[in-house]
């Protein structure tokens, strides 16, 4: 794959919070402090849009990304590395 972008989000409040993956409807728990990095891989350059929102944040990756998520150097999301259509 051509393009590669890598995040990494953290959870700073006292609060479990909710990561949402898109759009393949993927949450993840997270605990206060914990990080989450989170890399897509694509054919056509893109970029993450990221919303914040209270104890949840969600993350959409753009069409044609491929998308791994680590804690530390573990992954903990294989089954969402299928390319999602550009719709066109």
């Amino acid at each position: 794959m051509k393009f590669q972008s890598s995040i990494t989000v953290a959870n700073s409040s006292a609060t479990e919070m909710v990561l949402h993956l898109e759009p393949w409807g993927e949450q993840f728990m997270m605990s206060p402090t914990s990080t989450l990095s989170i890399t897509a891989k694509a054919e056509q350059a893109g970029a993450f849009e990221i919303e914040h929102l209270d104890n949840e944040m969600i993350v959409l990756a753009w069409p044609s990304a491929s998308v791994e998520v680590f804690s530390g150097d573990v992954e903990v999301d294989i089954a969402r590395t299928i390319p999602i259509s550009s719709g066109s």
